[in-house]
């Protein structure tokens, strides 16, 4: 988070969550959406869900 120091291995992409102010669940639930109109594949929805939760 913004508070951990510039090394730290999460540091930029927790940054960037918050000041988007995208959730993990947001994320996961946009993704579902675009799983579920056939728009990616279960496998890029697989691929999207390992890269948010970390």
């Amino acid at each position: 988070m913004l508070g951990e120091p510039e090394g730290h291995p999460h540091a930029p992409v927790d940054y960037i969550r918050q000041a988007a102010a995208v959730s993990p669940s947001d994320e996961i639930a946009k993704a579902k959406a675009l799983l579920d109109a056939g728009t990616i594949s279960p496998a890029e929805f697989e691929h999207i869900k390992g890269k948010v939760v970390v």
